[in-house]
């Protein structure tokens, strides 16, 4: 079960913060204001394609500390909690993130010496409570775009996303959204799949520019001896895409909205699972 718990007071966000940048993915724009103009400036080169001149749908105001020590050996991806407007929390005497989401306003003060990879993650959870607010989704998967139509490929860590986008990338099947994580929304009777800037170091070449395309096809990649493609049972598919949500999910209040979303997903696009081999052949069968 979520656990919820009482939104502290934050303090107000400036109205003109001295520093800022606003990052746009999927048609949703987030701006990250601070007082420490390094912390804005490695975050605009950061997601410099994906800078706009947009009305901001939400606001993260960073303030970090060089008083407080370094961090202790700390997780990769820290459990975010939600609070009773449905806003990211989480407390840690060197890390605090509170939010004011009557307001989209989200607030992280931290020690100046937090990992870059913390500031990331926050940044990735919050556009996907942003998306699935907005009638999208942040998918766990990898998105590729063959003749202009996008396929995502879902499954965990290990399953072979980066793979088969490796693997078309470079025998000149495919262009790569991104291999671990994708953004979804819905335009009309259509998906769309969005390219986004959170990727692994290690991963394949991404597109340089943010890119779209229609959703052809979702799969469920298992590594297999043989390419085969078999048809999902309903709530097979649903468990997959459910798992595949990120963050958003863990909010018992968005929940249902979001299985009643990934339903209208599984109509319009069943999921499949494909069987793959290490090699490009999955695309016989696949388009």
């Amino acid at each position: 079960m979520t656990m919820h718990l009482s939104r502290t007071h934050a303090p107000p966000l400036p109205t003109s913060p001295p520093h800022a940048v606003t990052i746009s993915i999927a048609n949703t724009h987030l701006e990250i204001a601070s007082p420490q103009s390094n912390v804005v400036s490695w975050l605009g080169e950061r997601y410099a394609a994906y800078r706009r001149e947009a009305v901001p749908q939400a606001r993260l105001l960073i303030t970090l500390d060089p008083s407080l020590p370094p961090l202790p050996e700390w997780p990769e991806s820290p459990r975010f909690l939600f609070d009773a407007q449905g806003g990211l929390f989480f407390d840690h005497p060197l890390y605090r993130v509170e939010s004011d989401w009557q307001r989209r306003h989200v607030f992280l003060h931290a020690t100046a010496h937090v990992p870059r990879y913390n500031l990331v993650y926050l940044i990735r959870a919050l556009f996907a409570i942003l998306l699935a607010d907005h009638g999208g989704l942040l998918l766990h998967g990898a998105g590729l775009v063959r003749h202009d139509r996008a396929y995502l490929f879902l499954g965990p860590s290990g399953a072979g996303k980066t793979t088969v986008s490796r693997l078309s990338y470079e025998n000149g099947k495919a262009e790569i959204l991104n291999d671990d994580l994708v953004a979804l929304l819905s335009d009309g009777d259509q998906w769309i799949a969005h390219a986004t800037p959170f990727h692994n170091p290690s991963q394949a070449p991404v597109a340089l520019h943010p890119r779209s395309a229609p959703l052809r096809g979702l799969y469920k990649l298992v590594q297999a001896p043989h390419v085969a493609v078999t048809p999902l049972a309903l709530g097979q598919a649903l468990a997959v895409l459910s798992a595949s949500v990120v963050v958003a999910m863990g909010d018992e209040r968005r929940a249902p909205r979001l299985l009643e979303r990934l339903a209208l997903l599984q109509v319009a696009h069943p999921l499949m699972e494909l069987r793959f081999t290490r090699s490009t052949t999955f695309w016989n069968v696949v388009e």
